[in-house]
């Protein structure tokens, strides 16, 4: 009889603890990133078992586990442009970098701190891989951007998108003017004269720069011959050399007009109508302030300056586990591997196993509230009759115990 009142406070602590797991799950609806978890339950060691007979009277019953649901929450819009969600598995790695160890979660609410860094919860810094200008990755590192401005860079190539009109007659010229950089990041106005010449569907061509900058001392002259389709013969690119004068190293330009094979590649053209430039470009830029700071959809770090530039020198990186209920949870939606998670395998999103990077969005929870409302009145359910059942058995111990 006494091992009843045991067999129904076992019961009380089971329910109770289930209750306390809801009403956790319950409280973080709107955490980011939260996963709900599940109380399991088990029988406690008989007290005898007689194979005999089938008389297996139990002892109560304990809780068996307590584990974490690892689907999916549904992903909303975010707060900024470094609030982050997965799409698919895997989770952040932030690093403290007090201690150096490295903590994963599921929130992406990432910010910029004024020395660059990319934090979560102020002072642990996101992990990524640094990109260089080809998109090739590195080691992997602390996220951290510079604020300095960029530096600018010289011109190498110009192109220029021109008709010379068929019907010009010799000695009539044409100008086109297109605005290059030095090594400082000045603007030097290139100015292209073409000259028809007496020859049919032959120019000749002189390029120069204003003497307060340099000169070009090679390469400034030449001549475009086209064909009766109005098409460039083929030949070799011009290569302007400048001799700078204003503080600026000396650099060569090259004026693309044809072809890897030496054709043309159509951007110089002689038809009927008035000579024009209709477009130009040139790989050049002046110096630039960096004007903002954003992570795109593929989880790389965008630096965006005010010379048009854009830069992406990171890009974060991701966790996965062979067992994610393995993994120890702490505060502040962290956890940390463990012998049971196994270690991290780390990788870019979207490539293997890893989730996709969902921009300016963040995972709400997966905790479904219905379900958890039914949880919350079974378990109390379930306390109230193991409660009645302590109950009971007191009242016929009382009954034994006044017997004369």
């Amino acid at each position: 009889m006494i091992n009843s009142l045991y067999i129904s406070v076992t019961g009380m602590l089971a329910f109770s603890e289930q209750i306390g797991v809801t009403s956790n799950n319950i409280s973080n609806m709107e955490t980011t990133g939260f996963k709900s978890s599940t109380v399991s339950f088990a029988d406690m060691l008989a007290q005898s078992i007689d194979r005999s007979s089938g008389n297996n009277a139990g002892s109560g019953v304990q809780v068996q586990s307590v584990t974490e649901n690892w689907t999916q929450g549904d992903i909303t819009g975010g707060y900024s442009s470094t609030t982050l969600a997965i799409n698919g598995w895997g989770m952040f790695a932030v690093k403290d970098p007090a201690t150096g160890q490295t903590w994963y979660t599921r929130d992406g609410s990432f910010e910029f701190d004024n020395t660059g860094r990319l934090v979560y919860d102020e002072d642990l810094i996101v992990q990524g891989y640094p990109l260089d200008e080809n998109g090739n990755s590195g080691a992997l590192t602390n996220i951290q951007v510079s604020y300095e401005n960029a530096p600018p860079s010289a011109t190498t190539t110009l192109s220029t998108t021109v008709n010379l009109d068929s019907g010009a007659e010799t000695g009539d010229t044409f100008q086109s003017t297109i605005d290059v950089y030095d090594s400082l990041g000045n603007a030097i106005p290139v100015t292209i004269t073409y000259t028809k010449s007496a020859t049919a569907n032959e120019w000749t061509w002189t390029a120069e720069i204003s003497s307060q900058y340099g000169s070009i001392t090679s390469g400034a002259s030449g001549t475009l011959t086209f064909d009766a389709n109005g098409s460039l013969t083929s030949g070799a690119d011009p290569v302007f050399g400048l001799t700078m004068t204003n503080g600026s190293a000396d650099q060569s330009i090259t004026w693309d007009l044809y072809d890897d094979g030496g054709d043309s590649n159509g951007l110089l053209t002689q038809y009927a109508g008035d000579s024009a430039m209709t477009d130009h470009d040139q790989d050049g830029y002046a110096a630039g302030e960096l004007l903002s700071v954003k992570i795109n959809e593929a989880g790389q770090v965008e630096c965006t300056y005010s010379n048009g530039v854009t830069r992406t020198p990171f890009q974060i990186a991701l966790a996965e586990f062979s067992n994610y209920n393995g993994l120890e949870k702490s505060d502040g939606n962290l956890y940390s591997a463990t012998v049971k998670s196994g270690q991290a395998i780390l990788g870019r999103p979207g490539v293997g196993s890893m989730g996709d990077i969902c921009s300016e969005s963040r995972e709400v929870s997966n905790v479904d509230l219905s379900s958890e409302m039914a949880q919350l009145i079974t378990a109390q359910t379930a306390y109230q009759a193991c409660s009645r059942a302590f109950s009971v058995t007191n009242e016929i111990l009382q009954v034994l115990v006044n017997m004369k």
